[in-house]
Formats: structure tokens, sequence, C-alpha cells
């Protein structure tokens, strides 16, 4: 009997737990942690739109330059990783929703089992923003042109969508 040492109760751990601590309100914190995320990203992207209205580059195609530095091999490249990111994304999801699904009726009976699902949705969400960022660069409007002086040679690719994507993924991984 757990009551006959130094005054502890009767109560095993996890009863104790299920008694002190609401589940829902459990559920609600992870939202609102989640919810944080989703903010802070829609304020990076909103400040990146702001910059990227400031600055108004030049894009790729419009310098010849360009063109032939950033050459053709990059297309086949980008639909591969979009194609292989894709697939990753939606074994991820799918064995997030499982999870989810088989372990609703213990969200109240295991501790802190709502945060078990935080690390796959953030790899969900980094996934995401990698088969937008290789979408992106399949379209030629999104690499930029390199102002004079910059990396030293002008017509220089910018491949703005990749700092944009770390801009979000990285505070995330």
């Amino acid at each position: 009997d757990f009551g006959a040492r130094g005054g502890q109760t009767s109560e095993l751990p996890a009863t104790r737990t299920m008694s002190s601590t609401n589940g829902a309100s459990r559920v609600e914190e992870v939202k609102d942690n989640v919810s944080h995320i989703c903010m802070w990203c829609g304020v990076t992207v909103v400040g990146v739109f702001i910059t990227y209205a400031a600055a108004l580059p030049n894009s790729c195609w419009e310098d010849n330059a360009c063109t032939d530095l950033h050459g053709g091999g990059f297309e086949k490249m980008h639909k591969l990783a979009v194609i292989g990111l894709s697939v990753a994304f939606v074994m991820e999801i799918s064995g997030m929703v499982l999870t989810f699904r088989s372990a609703q009726g213990l969200v109240g009976v295991v501790r802190n089992l709502e945060y078990t699902f935080i690390p796959p949705l953030l790899l969900c969400m980094t996934f995401v923003m990698l088969i937008v960022e290789n979408i992106m660069l399949l379209n030629m409007s999104f690499v930029h042109v390199a102002a004079d002086g910059v990396g030293g040679k002008h017509g220089r690719p910018v491949y703005s969508a990749i700092t944009i994507e770390w801009l979000l993924n990285g505070p995330i991984l």
C-alpha cells in the first residue's frame, strides 16, 4: 500500500493524473502550440512578400546569362524531388492519422499523449514546405537574377524559394 510509506496516497500515478488534470485542456494546449507555429509561419511569409515587393528582383528567364547557368537539368531534379517528398508526406501523415485514431481512447489515461503527435505534425509541415519549394523552382519565374556585384558574376541564379524555405523550416527543425 502506498499510503503506509511517507504519507503517499494509495492512488496510482495514472489515476492521480487523470483526476488532477483534464485531458481536454491538454489537447487545447497542444492546439495552441500548433496555432502559434502556424501564426509564426504566416508572419514569416508576409515578411517575405513585403521584402519581395520592396526589392522587385528580375526573373531568371529575363536574362540570357542566368538562363544558361540555370540549365535544363534542374527541372527533372525538382520533379523527382516533388514526387519523393509527396510519398514521404503521405506516409508520415497516414501514420500520424492512424496512430491518432488508435490512441483516441487513451488520451485521458496516458499522460502527455497529445504531445507525441507534435513531432510528426512538424515533419509534415516541413514536407509541405519542401514540396512547395520544389514546385516553385520548377517555374523559372521564382529563380531570380543576382544584381551586379553579388556573387562576383552577373546573371548568377538566385534561388529565393530556398531562402524562404530556410526561414520557415529552420526554426521548426
